[in-house]
């Protein structure tokens, strides 16, 4: 029932994820970016122009990266944030609806055991794994994307690799 609570902000995490790849996809164009300027200083037509106008790109592509992951950071506190105050309240609302005789039959410090320590024990062990978890796969598939638009070989040597690792 807790994580029923929890995922009444689950919209909040969509907006997190959406600015935490929006970051990531601006992160990868400077790479490529990166990798233009790089192929430019080793090739034999060298362009100061070009090196210029890519660097003024990188940097720009960096400063929107930036401000993405700070957007990114500020929606995923109140994520964690959001989803235990929903926790708690659950947690609350369930507690009155208990009859006096039930609530005075148990130890009042179990109650605030629970509202305290087991509530910590949810947000470290579930609430910070939601969005790792769904940050890190979007993470890989967006990866692989960008691994088979670049060179599929890369991809399937990776693949390979990880397994042979994995092993």
């Amino acid at each position: 029932m807790i994580k029923k609570a929890i995922r009444r902000s689950y919209p909040v995490l969509i907006i997190t994820l959406i600015f935490a790849i929006a970051a990531l996809h601006f992160q990868i164009k400077a790479g490529y970016i990166t990798k233009e300027l790089v192929d430019n200083v080793l090739s034999e037509n060298r362009s100061l122009l070009f090196l210029k106008d890519k660097s003024i790109q990188m940097i720009i592509l960096t400063s929107i990266s930036i401000v993405f992951v700070i957007i990114a950071n500020f929606f995923e506190t109140v994520f964690y944030k959001k989803s235990m105050i929903n926790a708690k309240s659950f947690y609350i609302k369930k507690l009155f609806l208990k009859k006096i005789n039930e609530f005075q039959a148990e130890n009042n410090a179990k109650y605030f055991s629970n509202l305290t320590n087991d509530m910590e024990k949810i947000e470290n062990g579930y609430v910070f794994s939601i969005y790792q978890a769904a940050y890190m796969l979007l993470k890989t598939l967006i990866s692989i994307a960008v691994l088979l638009y670049v060179n599929y070989l890369i991809l399937i040597a990776g693949i390979i690799v990880g397994v042979v690792f994995a092993v």
